[in-house]
């Protein structure tokens, strides 16, 4: 009697840890359809006539002139008076327009170095969150 006692035991404690996994991993699964989709009647009708050629020569494009971008609200920031060097790391992915960034801030008057590190994403966040190594964290995720 005692040994069925243990089995029943093992076996309703294996059904108690099984059960909540089995309800996890299921889920709903879509209806299945209880008909075969219907079948297209006719063919597309072929065109009889080839499309007319242009008339007249597309416009040459023009340059819009250059409008001043609102950066909503965002403080103007004067290179020249920026002190200090800058150190950003990060996304492989970003590094050519922080590179392009870095020269145009250095094009409007900052007279500081810029140190631009390519180690991904993931190295960039450390450096920016955990060690504080850096300014900036560039990010492609």
């Amino acid at each position: 009697m005692r040994v069925f006692r243990v089995r029943l035991f093992a076996a309703v404690l294996a059904l108690v840890l099984i059960v909540p996994i089995l309800a996890a991993c299921g889920g709903q699964q879509a209806a299945q359809p209880t008909t075969a989709p219907a079948a297209p009647t006719a063919a597309p009708a072929a065109p009889t006539t080839a499309p007319a050629a242009p008339t007249t020569a597309p416009a040459a494009p023009t340059t819009a002139p250059e409008e001043e971008i609102n950066y909503n609200g965002l403080p103007e920031v004067d290179p020249a008076a920026v002190t200090g060097n800058i150190v950003t790391a990060g996304s492989s992915t970003v590094f050519p327009l922080t590179q392009r960034m870095a020269e145009r801030f250095k094009d409007e008057g900052y007279t500081g170095s810029i140190t631009i590190d390519s180690i991904g994403s993931g190295a960039g966040f450390e450096r920016f969150c955990k060690a504080g190594e850096t300014d900036i964290a560039n990010a492609s995720r």
